[in-house]
């Protein structure tokens, strides 16, 4: 039984998360295209749309939503390297 005590430190986790982090693993490329491949059928034969249309929504939906998301990360990055200087300055205390 884990009992978890309020760490000081975030580094105290560790022993409890690396045993939940290597049971996951990435799913191979072939579950990835099978799965893709089953969505755009699936919404094909629900909308009346050709599977080719429905494909090209996808990934024009998926290029926008990606976009945003190397926008979003670009600013966490920035955020979070302005807080490690202004740590390293000493203008901010933990």
């Amino acid at each position: 039984m884990i009992v978890l005590v309020a760490p000081s430190s975030p580094l105290a986790l560790l022993p409890v998360l690396v045993p939940l982090l290597s049971v996951a693993q990435a799913p191979s490329w072939q579950s990835v295209v099978l799965t893709v491949r089953s969505v755009v059928r699936f919404l094909s034969v629900h909308t009346g749309l050709p599977a080719l249309l429905v494909a090209l929504l996808l990934v024009a939906v998926g290029y926008r939503v990606l976009k945003r998301s190397i926008r979003f990360l670009v600013q966490l990055a920035l955020v979070t390297l302005a807080l490690v200087v202004a740590t390293e300055l000493g203008w901010l205390r933990w």
